[in-house]
């Protein structure tokens, strides 16, 4: 009988790596030539978790492969874990031995491909991410800022055939640099295949070896020795699947329909289609693919490094021109010139071939179309050429208009005519009639008709076209181009905003109706006066109403308020409401899937702007590394904020505990907190009582930590007693939050201190310098807020209400107060106590009536949350009956916006209202003119930020040098007919700031323009001022047309065109804005 050798030499190969859902083959090889039955298994701590058995016939060498499999579910760091191997033939064990797996959670290699190679603030990142792996895992894509902050990551991202596609919107001033997209790759490591030979070896590479296959070669002597050597050999990688792309036609014209035709090689293919311009290189093609001896794929697209694997893949965010101004251009025309033309992904279904019917876009250059094919069979492909498409054009047209002008203003449309071809052309340029604007006839205009022009423009070379016109309405007007040859046409079409002259005003007043059983109807009066010699047209009126405290700032979420938010603190407008809004409707179960996205995507865009006033030391301050250090106030109300929006949205924690360490270094020895930084809010400069406001707004974010030296500071300035009723409102609710004994105390004295109006409490505060308005002043806003927030932690709620009301109806028409702070501090406050009133269930009608207009609304539970709204007619005296019949709850809203002329704000002054700023305003332009407007008022010692809003006059915009940031000046925006300057501090010291100015677009008898600066905070803290210049507003259009009108036939442009951008580069007239500015003491 047969007698097996007990220990024959024997073979074992296997991966060194384990990892969850891929197959890890084990080869053997026993020097027998028997049958052995071999098993092996993957032991887990004391657990198997894996196991196969199988039997082989060992002849001359033959190898046996058997695969185990562990499951994602099972795998887990906790133990070891390790591979045996043994070999029975019978009864008797041959063989037997056991190695250590190295676990790795995942084995998976990504492609990753962006629509564009560089972005700009406001622009829409969109990413493909490309996966290859032995099983289908979920992913979480990360986006991080170029400080390695977490901005964005996409939970459990499911892919369709490998492929995870998503996209975000970039805030409009988000961190700027490289940001990075991290996905992680690992190496193979598997048996692929095993033999034997008996003489020359012969092996015929496959895709699966790439990206390096490892050789094992050996040979057993007669004596039963072995001898082996390694050869590795690198493969190139073969792409299995295949897709092509081609045009129906390879030349078109602008707004053409061309067919994009797709051919791949397996129905229900995945592709993935990306069009740009040609030389774009952010498509993903073979060569780009690269399979290293590491077995980390790097593929190199966007002119960036990028490794994937342990490193990261490095993507570039940038932004033109120089940081401290941001240009926000309005379109001009209706054209299409994307940078990007096509990013989709298209799944062709049964065929395998798809036909894709596109418009082509205006730009006059060649795409390049490409493409990746994903499917179960084949896995990748890519195409092996572009396919490109060129637009042709003979020539193009281009209409040079301001974003708006002013009612009584003429305007001279001016008309860009540019020829690509080669021979002269003769072009007929038509201006559609409207009834919204006359043209005023010139002598040549007898000849063709109103609006006609021909046009001789020659070849490779432009012409300008001036046609003026006199716009009849206020409101959008419409412009037609249209520009013919007898072969081609082009067309643009525009509008142009008419305003109203003089300075808008607005007011809006409030009403809280609760009805129920026992008090089914109630009704109140609400009116409004238009003061005399309203600007004509500007009236207009409205009514809304909505059975929701909260209501109002839900559907207002992204633009509580009408203020430039472009510093840290300003920015979290887009970030802090959203999240009381989303506590509010989740607390009262009416969260619905539409409101929750938007405030999330909200706080998303708020989130990723913040982080670029972040400081290298963690702290955050008004302009960022602008600024000489963090802000104490600012990094506080940063954090607290951030913390509240942690069950909303992702927060990188590191952002949390580096702003934390750092306030913490700012305690001083005796618990209060110091500011190195500056305090832009002016009511928490706070005077004598500076150190309680900022501590107590400190320990509003940091009650958690138990900083208790800070609040033994706050208790004992308590007892010593603190002046400031607005201190005392912070210090209350801190006290409260942080849950000391004093705080009842602290309430008692603060509402002690106030004045009762109807059951409310009002406190009194100075009001020097403040402009008349129907709004409270946002200190006082705070205040309450404060209060009720004090008194919902005190238990104290049923104390509240009347005060939770008065606060609800004292917001503007957007669903904000007045500022920033007192928005975010109320909007917190409200939500917090109208949670306690639970579901509505309402069922009530709300009507309005007067002498000569009437207006309904029902609300009921399928609409308690639509913020409703119908015009009124605007009369010139408003009484309005305004009724609630039914049940639950409703919050009407009356909203008036006008118009007033310049000599009604001379009357208010004349009348002794106060003003806090001094502003005097001379304009220098061709011929020079010179306004001198000096006030007298009274103000404080020094502000918190201010802001100055620039008018500009029609047809000026700020010149490309733009005005200096300084100490002063800290930061500059502009905006259609408007340039915004952020002021650190306005004194007592008079600061002379220039701006200088450029003539960009023909307009005649130019209106007054204003200017008004007012301290952020507390915006009724303001002054205005209008200028003008005499001689522009006495010039007609003619003055643009020469003495024999023949400018306004053609000008041929002798300055540069930029094919490339279709834009014309001329030089512009010069002028110069200057403002001198002060605080005006008593």
């Amino acid at each position: 009988s047969f007698s097996p050798d007990p220990q024959p030499s024997y073979l074992l190969l296997a991966p060194r790596i384990l990892r969850p859902g891929v197959p890890l083959s084990v080869s053997v090889t026993i020097l027998v030539s028997a049958p052995v039955t071999v098993s092996a298994l993957i032991v887990h701590g004391d657990k198997t978790v894996a196991s196969v058995s199988a039997t082989f016939l060992f002849l001359m060498l033959w190898s046996g492969c058997c695969t185990l499999q562990i499951n994602k579910s099972r795998s887990s760091y906790l133990y070891p874990y390790s591979l045996e191997v043994k070999g029975h033939m019978g009864q008797i064990q041959v063989l037997s031995n056991s190695t250590k797996l190295q676990f790795e959670p995942e084995d998976l290699s990504t492609f990753i491909q962006t629509d564009k190679v560089n972005y700009l603030p406001g622009q829409v990142v969109k990413i493909r991410w490309l996966i290859f792996s032995f099983f289908s895992p979920p992913m979480i894509p990360l986006i991080q800022d170029p400080r390695g902050n977490l901005l964005r990551q996409w939970l459990a991202a499911d892919s369709i055939l490998g492929v995870v596609c998503k996209e975000f919107l970039l805030s409009e001033n988000p961190p700027l640099g490289q940001w990075t997209i991290v996905t992680k790759v690992k190496a193979r490591g598997q048996v692929l295949s095993a033999g034997k030979s008996s003489a020359n070896l012969t092996l015929v590479p496959e895709t699966s070896w790439a990206p390096l296959a490892c050789i094992i070669v050996f040979c057993v002597q007669p004596s039963g020795e072995i001898v082996n050597d390694v050869l590795q050999l690198p493969i190139s990688q073969t792409l299995q699947n295949q897709v092509s792309l081609s045009w129906s036609n390879t030349t078109k014209r602008p707004a053409d329909k061309v067919t994009l035709r797709v051919a791949v090689e397996e129905p229900g293919s995945l592709v993935g289609i990306l069009v740009t311009e040609k030389g774009s290189h952010n498509d993903i093609t073979e060569k780009r693919v690269r399979i290293r001896n590491d077995s980390k794929i790097c593929l190199i697209h966007l002119n960036l490094v990028r490794t994937y694997g342990k490193g990261e893949e490095i993507y570039a965010l940038y932004q033109t021109g120089r940081p401290p101004i941001e240009q926000h251009q309005e379109p001009q025309g209706s054209w299409n010139f994307p940078e990007t033309w096509i990013w989709m992904e298209t799944n062709v279904g049964d065929s395998d071939r798809a036909e894709i019917t596109l418009t082509v876009p205006d730009s006059v250059t060649t795409w390049a179309a490409t493409a990746f094919v994903m499917s179960d069979t084949l896995g990748l492909g890519v195409v092996k050429r572009p396919a490109e498409l060129t637009v042709i054009k003979d020539f193009f047209v281009s209409l040079n208009l301001p974003a708006c002008i002013v009612r009584g203003e003429e305007l001279v449309l001016e008309v860009v005519l540019f020829n690509y071809l080669p021979e002269d052309l003769q072009i007929t340029l038509t201006v559609a009639q409207s009834d919204t604007f006359e043209f005023i006839l010139l002598d040549s205009e007898e000849l063709f008709g109103p609006g006609v022009r021909r046009v001789s423009v020659g070849s490779g070379r432009g012409t300008s076209v001036f046609i003026p016109i006199k716009p009849l309405v206020l409101g959008e007007i419409p412009i037609h181009l249209k520009a013919m040859t007898p072969t081609a046409s082009d067309h643009v079409h525009s509008t142009v905003l008419v305003k109203a002259e003089g300075l808008e005003q607005a007011f809006s007043a409030s009403l809280l109706f609760e009805v129920s059983p026992s008090l089914p109807s109630l009704s109140k009066n609400v009116t409004f006066t238009f003061p005399a010699n309203v600007v004509e047209g500007s009236k207009r009126a409205w009514v809304t109403a909505v059975g929701d405290i909260l209501g109002p700032s839900i559907t207002g979420l992204d633009s509580l308020i009408q203020m430039p938010q472009g510093c840290g603190e300003q920015n979290m407008i887009n970030f802090a409401p959203n999240i009381y809004i989303l506590q509010y409707l989740s607390a009262t179960r009416q969260a619905d899937r539409d409101t929750t996205d938007r405030a999330r995507d909200y706080m998303m865009i708020g989130y990723e702007r913040e982080l670029s006033y972040q400081r290298v030391d963690g702290s955050f301050s008004a302009f960022g590394d602008q600024d000489s250090s963090g802000s104490s106030w600012l990094t506080a109300f940063v954090l607290r904020c951030f913390l509240q929006a942690r069950p909303f949205i992702s927060i990188d924690s590191h952002v949390l505990h580096k702003a934390a360490a750092w306030l913490g270094a700012q305690q001083g020895p005796d618990g209060r907190f110091n500011e190195p930084g500056r305090v832009i809010h002016t009511e928490l400069q706070g005077g004598l009582d500076g150190p309680v406001s900022l501590t107590a707004y400190v320990l509003i974010a940091l009650y958690w930590s138990q900083v208790s030296s800070a609040l033994m500071f706050l208790e004992t300035r308590l007892a010593l007693g603190v002046s400031s009723n607005y201190s005392l409102s912070l210090l209350t609710y801190t006290l409260a939050l942080s849950g000391s004994s004093s705080a009842t105390n602290a309430l008692r004295s603060l509402i002690g201190r106030a004045e009762m109006r109807d059951g409310v409490p009002m406190w009194s505060s100075p009001d020097g310098g403040l402009s008349s308005s129907w709004q409270p002043r946002s200190a006082d806003i705070e205040m309450a807020s404060y209060v009720l927030l004090s008194q919902h932690k005190l238990g104290q709620v049923a104390e509240g209400l009347r005060l939770m009301k008065w606060l609800s109806q004292q917001r503007n028409q957007w669903g904000g107060f007045g500022s920033t702070q007192d928005t975010v501090v109320a909007l917190q406050a409200l939500s917090t106590f109208a949670a306690f009133a639970g579901t509505p269930s309402p069922d009530l009608t709300i009507r309005v009536s007067s002498s000569t207009t009437a207006a309904s609304f029902h609300i009921h539970q399928g609409n308690y949350l639509l913020h409703q709204t119908q015009q009124l007619e605007p009369e010139e005296e408003l009484h309005l009956q305004v009724t609630a019949q039914g049940r639950g709850l409703a919050l009407f809203q009356l909203n008036v916006v006008y118009n007033i002329r310049d000599e009604q704000l001379m009357r208010r002054r004349d009348v002794g209202e106060l003003e806090a700023f001094h502003l005097n305003i001379e304009l220098f332009d061709q011929e020079l003119n010179s306004a001198h407007l000096l006030s007298e008022g009274l103000g404080l010692a020094a502000t918190g930020m201010a802001i100055m809003e620039v008018g500009l006059l029609s047809g000026f915009s700020l010149s490309q040098d733009g005005v200096q940031t300084d100490s002063v000046v800290k930061k500059v925006e502009t905006q259609a007919g408007k340039v915004i300057l952020y002021l650190d501090s306005v004194t007592t010291e008079t600061t002379c700031v220039l701006i200088p100015l450029v003539v960009e677009y023909k307009v005649a008898k130019v209106q007054q323009a204003a200017v008004v600066i007012y301290d952020y905070y507390e915006p009724r803290r303001r002054t205005m001022r209008t200028y003008g210049s005499e001689w522009r507003s006495n010039i007609s259009t003619c003055s643009f047309c020469g003495a024999d009108c023949s400018l306004c036939s053609s000008i041929e442009l002798i300055s540069v065109f930029d094919s490339s951008q279709n834009v014309l580069v001329t030089s512009l007239p010069a002028a110069l804005l200057a403002i001198f500015i002060g605080l005006l003491m008593v």
